[in-house]
């Protein structure tokens, strides 16, 4: 090699090493960060549209109109075990049977919270296998042992509907999702976005 062809490769080597490390550095660097930005974003993106479908429903419906009329198909509805299941013996009630067979049949995405102790909640599940075939989803049937754990899996899953017997919870997260139904005999509850009723059987009748 003659003292030109060296002179000249040595020129070029540095500019042919500086490029394949300047995209190296993109391909690591720059490259990936920003994939994933775009991932979170899709996300974000994402439950934007949803939370805003949910305050589009809000805005366009009473919690009467809303509940009374069955409009929550193929929503995300978290239902309370107490308002279905007997206190005592931990068996679904004739009205509590019928109203989550029809969210299921509605192709609503239930989910179920259940406060026992963890000796009854074979019993639950016993009572919830029949309904597996509809679609309740195994995974969605949460298990807790505090009042506070359903206002965390409320706020967490934000629903379009909350199904509760709890005061605590109703009142804590109303504010923070579109409807709320409460069943209690005993307790009153206003707010905006909710429906009081003494029992799943008086809706029928509503």
């Amino acid at each position: 090699m003659c003292i030109r062809d060296r002179y000249i490769m040595g020129l070029i080597l540095p500019v042919v090493l500086t490029v394949i490390l300047l995209y190296l550095g993109y391909i690591l660097f720059i490259r990936k960060p920003t994939t994933v930005t775009g991932a979170l974003g899709h996300q974000q993106q994402r439950a934007t549209s949803a939370t805003t479908r949910s305050s589009s429903v809000s805005k366009q419906q009473t919690p009467s109109e809303f509940i009374l009329s069955k409009s929550y198909g193929g929503c995300k509805i978290c239902v309370d075990a107490a308002a279905i299941l007997g206190a005592d013996d931990l068996k679904i009630s004739q009205s509590g049977g019928t109203f989550l067979r029809e969210l299921l049949e509605m192709k609503c995405e239930v989910f179920f919270y259940c406060q026992v102790h963890e000796a009854s909640q074979a019993a639950v599940l016993d009572q919830l296998r029949p309904y597996a075939s509809l679609g309740l989803v195994r995974d969605r049937v949460l298990f807790c042992t505090t009042v506070k754990a359903h206002e965390a899996f409320t706020r967490q899953l934000v629903p379009t509907l909350l199904v509760s017997t709890r005061y605590e919870t109703v009142s804590t997260v109303a504010r923070h999702i579109p409807f709320v139904l409460f069943i209690s005999t005993t307790t009153s509850f206003e707010a905006p976005n909710a429906l009081v009723a003494h029992t799943l059987a008086s809706l029928e009748a509503s």
